[in-house]
């Protein structure tokens, strides 16, 4: 640490993570379930119309890989889900995601722009939203986190706002 930065009890104090909603890993699964299953429609099309495709071979191999790719993606949605988190600390908000493919991001308040609270029609049936979260960094730094009760989305864009806007007043 720098010798000419005060150290505060809140750097050192532990991370007080929030975890997403319940209800979100039923809304992903549901996303994924209607994925897989115009795929298999997709298959069963090609199986019927297409009679090169109606080998044993081809319908074991295909089904086979049908299988392994909807378990992996059942199991890593679900790993993946229950180890996103979020978090505010001082100066910026930690976003933590994925279990195969890792993501950690910090997103310092003074680099954020704008907030926007998304939803879908799935996630609204289960009361839930996604916070989009705009830098200075551009669109592909931006970060959105999904899976919040309207209530939480709400009390943290009230959250940041208010760092935006004290941010603002110090330039």
């Amino acid at each position: 640490m720098d010798n000419n930065t005060p150290e505060t009890e809140e750097q050192h104090a532990p991370l007080q993570w929030e975890h997403l909603h319940p209800n979100f890993l039923k809304v992903t699964l549901i996303w994924w379930g209607i994925l897989y299953t115009a795929i298999a429609l997709g298959l069963l099309l090609l199986f019927l119309f297409i009679p090169e495709t109606r080998l044993l071979e081809v319908m074991v191999g295909t089904a086979v890989v049908f299988i392994f790719l909807l378990s992996w993606t059942i199991g890593t949605t679900i790993a993946s889900v229950r180890r996103s988190r979020y978090t505010l600390r001082v100066f910026d908000l930690l976003w933590e995601q994925g279990w195969f493919f890792h993501r950690q991001h910090v997103i310092p308040f003074n680099r954020i722009q704008h907030l926007v609270v998304h939803s879908n029609p799935i996630s609204r049936k289960f009361g839930l939203v996604r916070l989009g979260i705009y830098t200075a960094a551009g669109e592909a730094k931006d970060v959105s986190i999904p899976g919040l009760t309207q209530e939480v989305a709400d009390q943290l864009k009230f959250t940041l706002s208010k760092h935006i806007s004290s941010e603002d007043a110090k330039h």
